[in-house]
């Protein structure tokens, strides 16, 4: 049997949330954002450190679909194109450097 050495995904993590905050987790697809909001509800094993949670979590899995039309048509989603927030939503979304 080969021992498997393992890299943690994340590594030194230091934040707080205050009481009524808002946090937004961003990044990169395979960043490890998933991992994050897993770790934050215990459902991760951990090779070292802690977290404590005090309150009330709450997660929604992103379920991603697209359908069968242009890349446009699916960010307007039937609306009337703007440039303007079309390359808004593109940026907020982080799929500009896909689009190049």
């Amino acid at each position: 049997m080969v021992e498997e050495i393992e890299t943690p995904t994340l590594q030194a993590l230091n934040f707080e949330l205050k009481k009524d905050g808002l946090l937004m987790v961003i990044g990169k697809i395979g960043a490890g954002k998933t991992t994050l909001l897993h770790s934050i509800m215990d459902e991760t094993r951990k090779i070292a450190g802690s977290q404590s949670v005090k309150g009330r979590v709450a997660y929604v899995e992103q379920e991603p679909f697209i359908f069968s039309a242009s890349i446009q048509e699916n960010i307007t989603f039937g609306l009337i194109y703007n440039e303007e927030r079309f390359k808004m939503a593109v940026e907020a979304s982080c799929l500009t450097s896909d689009m190049l």
